[in-house]
């Protein structure tokens, strides 16, 4: 019955990724390199039976491993290789990638972008649930409608970079920083679609001149879905709105200008 079983576990994972995985599939999965024939799915539950759960495996004992049925020193070895793994992984995240917590910074990282833009131009911040940016992709340029949105492009960015959060921002070149009825419609379209998808769209802001505008905070207020643990409360946004946009304007790009 186990005649092509690791062949299959990769097929399944080459057609629907890892999500689709149970614990113990993930568990045996993982030992495959360890035990290059056995029954690893077998040693999988018993691990996650002896120790009650994935997680309490990968912290255990290296001695506490070997005493598993099946367990040996090359297996018990992986398990802790891969804890120290994730470890350093998350840990080079939290250490490379910034963290953008304050409506000021993300205005600014958007202010700089559009020095000099003449076209009007949609990008898409791509955050995880600690606000790390992940990746910041320019999505369409020239003016978008709500049915134009490319949304399957925003979504294929979301599940490539394992998004967990979305910032819009647009530039109104020679304009104001003020939203037209477009401009609401695409940030509802938008919404409702991430909604969906449980992703959470922090705010779409409107860049023009040395000015810009936060939709969401206009239109919906502060008490929404937190993008930290994705329930509606007002905690978050509370300290991400740290400017008052009616009163905030960018400095100029090249410093104040010489007194004659």
């Amino acid at each position: 019955m186990h005649t092509g079983h690791r062949g299959r576990v990769r097929e399944k994972y080459v057609e629907s990724g890892f999500d689709s995985f149970k614990d113990h599939e993930i568990l045996e999965s993982a030992l495959f390199p360890a035990i290059k024939r056995g029954n690893t799915n077998g040693i999988a539950h018993t691990l996650i039976d002896e120790f009650g759960s994935i997680k309490a495996v990968f912290e255990a004992d290296y001695d506490m491993l070997l005493r598993v049925p099946g367990v040996g020193a090359c297996s018990a070895y992986a398990i802790k290789v891969m804890l120290e793994a994730f470890k350093r992984y998350e840990r080079c995240t939290r250490e490379t990638a910034p963290r953008y917590t304050r409506l000021s910074q993300i205005g600014m990282y958007f202010y700089n972008r559009y020095i000099g833009v003449t076209k009007e131009q949609l990008y898409v911040m791509l955050f995880n649930n600690r606000m790390n940016l992940l990746d910041c992709v320019q999505v369409s340029e020239g003016s978008v409608t709500s049915t134009g949105i490319p949304l399957n492009k925003i979504n294929d960015l979301i599940v490539q970079k394992k998004a967990a959060a979305v910032v819009l921002a647009h530039n109104h070149p020679d304009g104001l920083a003020v939203p037209s009825p477009n401009d609401m419609e695409v940030t509802d379209t938008v919404r409702q679609h991430l909604e969906a998808i449980d992703v959470t769209l922090v705010e779409h802001l409107i860049i023009a001149d040395n000015r810009f505008y936060p939709i969401l905070k206009h239109r919906y207020g502060m008490y929404r879905t937190s993008p930290v643990n994705n329930r509606v409360e007002c905690g978050f946004y509370e300290l991400f709105y740290d400017v008052d946009d009616k009163e905030f304007s960018f400095p100029p790009v090249f410093g104040e200008p010489e007194k004659q």
